[in-house]
């Protein structure tokens, strides 16, 4: 039998069990494939066809990896990537038979394809509870290997509300889900996936097909040949309208248990443009039963090296011949320095005794900003942007200015985090730290931002995050949420890297590809009617002991002159205006 004819036996099979073929009236397809990894056990993602770059020698061949595995040989080993596309859906019984419809390395049983020559086997969801309500949006991934062995064990965690959408079963874990292989040596527990022609079909307990055969054998396969150094992947996002027919291409690059992104490969379409999955549609009918609110959030960090400018180059000009730059800084060296930006998602929030803890992934380095219990801490308003940075104006950086008045526009103030009056102090584990420094970077930086009592509201986010996916952040680039501030922020949110500009103490602005049109974030929508508090007290209470009264006075009189816990009207000076104000407040 002729390869031609055998990618029929799919269709025979399905009419033969009682089922469907896709496209028929009848239910959705509720599951659909994402991605597949055929990277060959001795290869590596995106390595040149050479036996000398297989092995342990193919590690510096080429530099392509896997967003969570890393750049490793056989990049995690089988694995199969799903995608939730029906809201409460319920795959107890449900299969995904797979095939390699190239690969006759089998023992000679037929399992469904009616011909025993053919490399196939089937995946069976258990009745377990845990599969008996699924979320739409959901990433649903299979792997063969355990852990230790390069792979993922089962990890059942589903918190949507905090960004964890992903759901990984490791397939010799039977309580979730079983195998059966015809693969010569293979027993329960295995199954195959590779770049031998590669077919996966989805049928729901009942029999009936529900997805499928989709891959690079399919009928409807439109993309490249895949290799034995490739993926292959769904480029465009998951719907219930996506069939056997979707748009599945082959990959140097993977992004298992996230959203898959891709170059630009249409006709007519810049080849340098960068896509995402965006899973928002699935997505937000599930977030917004999410009663939580999330009351901060990281909006924009700079991640430029010391040495460096934005997008490259020198002072003059970029590496593309352009003039990269912020639009607070200009074109600096360092783009400021470290730096990041936060938003305020709830009103009249306090943030008296928080902390924001960082992690430099890449290098092992952590550390955390504790704040004071300065008044101007005590009810911020949402919307307002608070940036972080621990350059002084002299330095090349920005010294504290608390000035806000949103009536004019300005919904903007900065902390300078050497100032001991906002700032307690700094910790860090990097060698000759100083009180005061905290570090920004490229190394998947990531920020974890905390209430007074320790306990995480946010984050992390970042590159470091598990959940971030939209590009690699380099030494020439800042980091930005490419989304409007909301309620709805998480970590696995549309941060991205960027080069082409950043906006310190603005909303982020980014170029949208292929159009070449502008995006700037819009802040219209904050307070949302879901996240409002209530005034902490009098801004005049200095000391916070519930009245205002000569304790007060004297804080105030003893910073006259100066800035910081006194200046009532955020004008960055202590003086009369301010005493007036204290006065008028007096218990």
């Amino acid at each position: 039998m002729v390869l031609s004819d055998l990618r029929l036996l799919p269709c025979l099979a399905a009419l033969a069990a009682g089922g469907s073929l896709a496209g028929a009236a009848g239910p959705g397809p509720g599951l659909i494939l994402n991605e597949y990894n055929a990277v060959g056990s001795q290869k590596w993602l995106g390595n040149p066809d050479s036996v000398a770059c297989e092995g342990p020698a193919g590690l510096f061949c080429a530099a392509n990896e896997d967003l969570f595995f890393g750049r490793v040989q056989g990049n995690g080993g089988d694995w199969i990537e799903m995608v939730v596309v029906q809201d409460n859906l319920d795959i107890r019984g449900w299969q995904l038979r797979i095939a390699q419809l190239d690969n006759g390395g089998t023992d000679g049983t037929n399992l469904w394809l009616f011909s025993g020559a053919v490399e196939q086997g089937i995946l069976t969801f258990s009745n377990s509870p845990v599969w008996s309500n699924l979320r739409a949006g959901t990433i649903l991934t299979i792997t063969e290997k355990t852990t230790a062995q390069g792979g993922l064990d089962t990890d059942l965690s589903f918190d949507p509300c905090n960004g964890d959408w992903w759901i990984n079963v490791n397939s010799f874990d039977s309580e979730y889900i079983t195998t059966v292989t015809n693969v010569l040596g293979d027993g329960p527990g295995n199954f195959s996936v590779g770049n031998d022609a590669f077919i996966l079909a989805v049928f729901d307990a009942g029999g009936a097909l529900r997805f499928g055969p989709a891959g690079e054998g399919g009928d409807c396969y439109g993309g490249g040949g895949v290799n034995s150094r490739e993926v292959c992947r769904l480029e465009e996002d998951p719907s219930t309208a996506v069939d056997l027919c979707g748009q599945y291409d082959d990959g140097d690059s993977s992004s298992f248990g996230a959203p898959n992104r891709w170059s630009g490969n249409q006709q007519g379409v810049d080849s340098q443009c960068r896509f995402f999955q965006d899973l928002s549609a699935l997505r937000n009918p599930v977030l917004a039963g999410c009663v939580t609110c999330t009351p901060i959030i990281l909006n924009e960090y700079n991640a430029v090296s010391n040495d460096a400018y934005l997008n490259g180059g020198t002072i003059f000009a970029d590496q593309d011949g352009g003039q990269a730059s912020d639009s607070f800084f200009g074109r600096r060296i360092a783009n400021g320095g470290s730096w990041f930006e936060l938003v305020v998602i709830q009103d009249f929030l306090d943030m008296r005794g928080w902390s924001l803890f960082y992690e430099e992934l890449g290098d092992g380095e952590f550390g955390e900003i504790f704040l004071s219990q300065n008044p101007a801490w005590s009810n911020l308003r949402a919307g307002t942007i608070i940036t972080f940075i621990d350059r002084g104006t002299a330095a090349g950086g920005l010294d504290t200015d608390l000035s806000y008045d949103p009536e004019n526009g300005d919904t903007w103030i900065n902390i300078m985090t050497f100032d001991t009056s906002m700032v307690i102090g700094t910790t860090s584990n990097e060698p000759g730290h100083v009180n005061g420094d905290f570090g920004v970077d490229s190394d998947d930086w990531r920020l974890t931002i905390r209430d007074a009592n320790g306990v995480p509201v946010f984050g992390p986010a970042g590159e470091g995050s598990l959940y971030y996916y939209q590009g690699g952040v380099s030494s020439i680039e800042i980091c930005q949420l490419r989304e409007d501030p909301s309620t709805s922020i998480t970590p696995a949110s549309k941060y991205s890297d960027y080069s082409a500009s950043s906006t310190f103490g603005s909303p982020n602005s980014w170029i949208l590809c292929p159009s070449g049109l502008v995006a700037v974030q819009d802040f219209s929508r904050l307070p949302e009617a879901n996240c409002t508090g209530e005034p902490t007290g009098d801004p005049a209470d200095l000391n916070g002991d519930g009245v205002v009264n000569g304790a007060d006075l004297g804080i105030l009189l003893g910073n006259w002159g100066g800035s910081g816990s006194g200046d009532l009207n955020g004008d960055g000076v202590i003086n009369g205006a301010d005493l007036g104000i204290l006065l008028g407040s007096w218990s």
